[in-house]
């Protein structure tokens, strides 16, 4: 489970439990947030494998604090008659809830440039807007060109959306051919609940156009000369 802090439970997720053989095994479900704030939930606590067999997990970090935590769910079970279970058994299940210190914010997630002309200059710079819901977050972006020509950048290539809430990108078709060419910046925190975000990035370098002088030539030349 991801949540970021102060943020409303994520889904609840689902286990269904079954037995290898024909028997119909009966269990009991213990659960564990190994925390001092109990934030894992499990219904039901008990059941068989032929009938209400699904488990459905659910987390409530309420106010915990940014961070990792661990917490397991137990499932005993017992053969027909309340026999025991020679393997496997009891049967416990990890479970890891990531809270995040909040989510990255960007002004923009998708820009388009000017043309560029073939030769010509390249387009003004843009910039876009970086920032975080729930305290500041530290990033890190990189560019992708998807083409052996580098032709899109970005900067800073790392920073803090307090410190550095701005991002840079830029264009330069000098190198390529005419066409349409589309790259991504994909910035990354490891603190953010929906880290990766991808800013995708459209150019277009058109050809060049033959031009020559309109101005009207005149040559003159002396009879007989040269």
């Amino acid at each position: 489970f991801t949540v970021g802090v102060n943020a409303p439970s994520p889904a609840a997720q689902t286990i269904t439990l079954t037995s290898t053989g024909s028997d119909v095994l009966n269990y009991t479900v213990a659960f564990q947030s190994n925390n001092v704030v109990n934030w894992l939930f499990v219904a039901p606590q008990s059941g068989a494998t032929n009938t209400n067999n699904m488990l459905t997990l659910s987390v409530i970090p309420g106010a915990l604090a940014a961070g990792t935590y661990s917490g397991t769910v137990t499932v005993t079970a017992t053969g027909p008659g309340g026999t025991a279970i020679a393997n496997a058994n009891p049967l416990v299940i990890p479970i890891t809830l990531n809270v995040t210190a909040g989510s990255l914010t960007l002004s923009a997630t998708d820009i388009s440039f000017p043309d560029q002309t073939l030769g010509g200059t390249a387009p003004a710079s843009q910039t876009i807007t970086i920032g975080s819901s729930g305290q500041s977050l530290n990033y890190a972006t990189v560019a992708n060109s998807n083409n052996t020509v580098t032709w899109l950048s970005v900067s800073p290539a790392s920073g803090n959306t307090t410190s550095s809430p701005t991002l840079t990108v830029a264009v330069d078709g000098s190198k390529l051919n005419p066409g349409s060419y589309t790259g991504t910046i994909v910035v990354t925190s490891p603190g953010a609940g929906n880290s990766p975000v991808t800013i995708n990035v459209h150019f277009k370098v058109n050809p060049g156009a033959l031009s020559a002088p309109t101005t009207p030539l005149t040559f003159t030349q002396a009879a007989g000369g040269p």
